[in-house]
């Protein structure tokens, strides 16, 4: 191939080890296929970016997008083609996904390069027409779609016009590359493994705490977290603190490698959770679970095309559910997610 790309939303660095595990999924393909230059655009700069049009009709010229995004487009234009990790941003219509959504637009419009969107979620949440019309705008710029589960498949056919190639997220292919040097149990005795989430609700940690302690009364209780660059998310640090003021028995496991992130998850007697990758990585070993729902549907979506329980919202669906954990036949999915995942790779070969 012997070619350079642009990466736009690379999430290698930040929010967890879950997200760093999908951006180097993409660059491992992308690398693996021969593309010898890899020039990325962080996910945490996008919601920054200045001078972003309210609507598809306020957008400029290309001489407007050089002079206001000129390392950008510097970026586009020494590329041979671009690859969009839309994970875990393509919802509703905030700063950063309407920026992320011109970048699209941008590059076709400005540069005319190939834009390949994967790795993502689709979730307008709107009905509002400049909205979906920026939607639509960025989607048709696109020349090979890839979305994580069925029910974002059938907003972007439907809604926005588009084909869509289902797929998953990238993260499991990570972990088969990693398995044998997921190390063994790293906490001393048994144990439960409880996350936040995006949109945790504090008002659920003492019913959450007090199942836990009734029906697994010997186990340790580990709230993980961590990420490669920012260790334990200053969002997130706020939850950790109001776990511990209430129990400060509970272990924080700031995990310092991807490895020792998955190993917590593999050896846990149960994973509660509302955290899309923590839910991911629990399905790869066949971690009983429990898991709440997140920003968007997309937990729902995938236990819903994958064969899992679908996501508990009340405290009696999740007493319910912590009680039956055990009739439920927990097995890996590593294999079926991989040759999901692997829907979003396939337009390579077109490259090469």
């Amino acid at each position: 191939m012997n070619q350079k790309v642009f990466l736009i939303n690379d999430t290698e660095d930040v929010y967890h080890w879950g997200c760093n595990g999908t951006s180097l999924q993409i660059k491992e393909q992308l690398t693996r296929m021969g593309v010898v230059n890899i020039f990325t655009l962080p996910v945490y700069t996008i919601p920054r970016l200045p001078n972003i049009p309210e609507k598809v009709s306020d957008i400029g010229t290309r001489e407007d997008f050089i002079q206001h995004f000129t390392p950008i487009a510097n970026a586009m234009n020494a590329s041979d083609f671009i690859v969009v990790n839309g994970e875990g941003t393509i919802h509703d219509f905030k700063p950063g996904v309407r920026a992320l959504l011109f970048l699209i637009i941008a590059a076709k419009k400005f540069f005319n390069k190939r834009v390949y969107l994967i790795n993502h979620s689709c979730y307008p949440n709107s009905t509002d027409e400049t909205i979906l019309n920026y939607y639509k705008e960025a989607y048709r710029s696109c020349e090979f779609i890839a979305a994580r589960e069925s029910l974002s498949c059938l907003i972007i056919r439907m809604v926005l016009g588009v084909p869509c190639n289902e797929s998953f997220d990238s993260l499991p292919l990570t972990i088969r590359n990693i398995q044998n040097d997921i190390p063994g149990q790293l906490i001393i005795g048994e144990y439960v493994c409880i996350s936040g989430a995006v949109n945790y609700n504090l008002l659920k940690t003492d019913f959450i705490i007090a199942k836990i302690k009734k029906n697994y009364p010997r186990h340790r209780i580990v709230y993980l977290t961590g990420s490669k660059k920012e260790g334990i998310h200053k969002k997130e640090q706020t939850v950790i603190n109001h776990y511990l003021e209430k129990f400060p028995e509970i272990i924080v496991f700031d995990a310092k490698t991807l490895e020792d992130w998955l190993s917590i998850i593999k050896h846990s007697a149960a994973l509660i959770s509302g955290r899309y990758h923590y839910t991911i990585a629990g399905a790869c070993f066949g971690t009983p679970m429990v898991y709440f729902s997140s920003n968007t549907p997309k937990i729902e979506a995938i236990a819903y095309d994958n064969g899992l329980p679908p996501v508990v919202a009340t405290q009696e669906e999740y007493n319910e559910r912590l009680d039956s954990l055990h009739k439920i036949q927990w097995h890996s999915k590593l294999d079926l997610l991989c040759k999901k995942a692997e829907e979003n790779y396939t337009w390579l070969s077109i490259n090469d």
